[in-house]
């Protein structure tokens, strides 16, 4: 069983390669304590499902054709 401490670097973690370390260094993310305090500043909500014909100005809706 491996152990990690929360400083330790993303890079060390399992499956992260190079491409994953760039976007994470990019969001400001190095630690693992960076990554597990990372929260997302929006939820896009995908069951609000709507025909065309249906859809009202500004509304935010998933469209189902």
């Amino acid at each position: 069983m491996i152990k990690y401490s929360l400083d330790d670097s993303i890079s060390e973690l399992p499956r992260i390669n190079e491409k994953h370390l760039k976007r994470f260094q990019k969001l400001g993310l190095n630690t693992i304590r960076d990554l597990l305090c990372h929260f997302p500043h929006r939820y896009d909500d995908f069951s609000n499902i709507k025909t065309i014909n249906k859809l009202q100005l500004n509304e935010t809706a998933t469209i189902q054709g």
